[in-house]
């Protein structure tokens, strides 16, 4: 008599493989998912960065504050020039944050935020860095 299908040892080290492959798989879209919500950090940073030293370079001092997230950035009452249509927020906002802290005068800035994944050189020492994004900060941008 000539038997049709599998044995059960058979299916259960299939479903045993499958298993682990979906495991991996998730682990490793996890870390992706990871980095890419810290690389869209680090852009939107740069994006911050660069309508504040527009601003600069037009009203001569850095502002006093950022505007609210997905707010319009303008020149903040020293010119009708629009910087950023919405200003970015952190990716998992707002359980995290960027923090703005300007320097003395207005003349230094420091925007920083907290990676998922801790860069090889935390911002320690950086004024207004230490705070809390969220979580520890632990990436920043200053003026150049």
């Amino acid at each position: 008599m000539l038997k049709k299908g599998f044995t059960l040892i058979e299916l259960l080290v299939t479903i045993t493989i499958i298993g682990m492959l979906a495991t991996l798989s998730l682990f490793a879209l996890q870390n992706a998912r990871v980095q890419g919500r810290d690389a869209q950090r680090k852009a939107n940073l740069e994006t911050i960065r660069s309508a504040i030293e527009f601003r600069r370079a037009d009203c001569g001092t850095y502002p006093a504050t950022m505007p609210a997230v997905a707010a319009v950035w303008d020149g903040q009452g020293c010119n009708t020039n629009v910087y950023v249509q919405a200003r970015p927020g952190d990716p998992q906002s707002p359980t995290r944050l960027y923090l703005y802290t300007p320097g003395a005068g207005n003349l230094t800035y420091s925007v920083c935020a907290a990676l998922e994944e801790a860069p090889a050189t935390a911002c320690t020492g950086i004024p207004g860095c230490g705070g809390a994004c969220g979580v520890a900060c632990n990436y920043c941008v200053i003026n150049p």
